[in-house]
């Protein structure tokens, strides 16, 4: 099985993830999710690095080929049915996918961990919106490394 990310559809996705973006922006609620996340992750971590439309923007074709056959491509999977399931349906699964090669190196994956910083509060300034939004964070547990 291979991905081909079609640019037409690729650039589709692009343009309504940076409207998304825009329309976002004004959002007290989105303005407030992202500083709590960029104060409970360090940027580094997925969680703490926003998508910002530049971010958008240099995403290619290319970058998704390459991600997607050094990450996906031939990795480990795991397949869940539900329902009714009858020998019927699992021959049909393992006939479809029992035969897709499978590498024997497994891509490693970053150990992100939090990176609390201080505890004052923040406020950003939303000029002319008619709303306000509040987010509390408390820390309930760390993930210690190993």
């Amino acid at each position: 099985m291979h991905s081909v990310f079609p640019q037409k559809e690729l650039d589709t996705i692009k343009k309504i993830q940076q409207q998304t973006i825009q329309v976002n922006q004004e959002k007290t609620s989105y303005l407030a999710n992202q500083q709590m996340r960029n104060t409970l992750f360090d940027e580094s971590h997925p969680y703490g690095a926003g998508l910002t439309q530049e971010v958008i923007e240099g995403i290619t074709r290319e970058n998704l080929i390459s991600y997607y056959q050094s990450h996906w491509q031939h990795q480990p999977f795991r397949v869940f049915l539900s329902g009714k399931i009858t020998d019927t349906e699992i021959a049909l699964v393992d006939r479809i996918l029992g035969h897709i090669p499978i590498s024997d190196t497994t891509v490693s994956m970053p150990n992100h961990s939090l990176f609390p910083q201080g505890s004052s509060p923040i406020l950003i300034e939303k000029e002319n919106a008619l709303q306000s939004s509040i987010r509390l964070k408390c820390i309930l547990f760390f993930h210690k490394k190993s």
